[in-house]
């Protein structure tokens, strides 16, 4: 029993633990009662993925939708853009395996360290006031990115649905 314990706490500490971040930002003087339209803005920066970046997008517009703004072709109130961008981190981690005779008695003991590469992806969606061409709200996710892109889907949306839960800020 206690072998499988200490196999089970091994694994479980030996896998890097990941967890998606978000955070949101807003301007504390922004009235947005007075904003009821959007024109979303594409980002010059170059997106990791022409299918992810319609996912985001079709994802913000409908969060936008839920609360109750308007998208338009002309003349907005906001105007929304969103930055994407992954890369490579590294954690490591180290086991320690022994046994002791007490303290200060000698024993045996040993380390193993592990190197585990993983991709780290962040989504930043910004709201702009469309005249007056300032930041209104930031709102930023990190999590891993997944191998397989429906998984990726649902952390994207999952991250989303966070960022605009309290949105807009009262």
């Amino acid at each position: 029993m206690k072998s499988t314990l200490l196999t089970l706490v091994t694994i479980l500490v030996g896998v890097p633990a990941f967890a998606q971040k978000v955070n949101v930002d807003f301007a504390e003087d922004a009235d947005f009662s007075r904003y009821q339209t959007y024109q979303y803005q594409k980002s010059d920066a170059p997106v990791p993925s022409q299918l992810m970046d319609q996912r985001v997008v079709a994802a913000i517009e409908y969060h936008l939708s839920m609360k109750g703004y308007e998208q338009v072709e002309t003349n907005p109130d906001l105007l929304v853009t969103y930055h994407a961008s992954a890369r490579a981190e590294q954690k490591i981690t180290t086991d320690y395996y022994g046994a002791g005779y007490g303290r200060y008695r000698g024993g045996w003991s040993s380390g193993t360290s592990h190197v585990y590469t993983y991709t780290k992806g962040t989504v930043v969606v910004d709201i702009w006031d469309a005249k007056e061409k300032a930041l209104l709200w930031r709102g930023t996710a990190t999590d891993t990115v997944n191998d397989k892109p429906e998984k990726n889907e649902k952390k994207v949306n999952k991250s989303l649905e966070k960022m605009f839960k309290n949105f807009p800020p009262e």
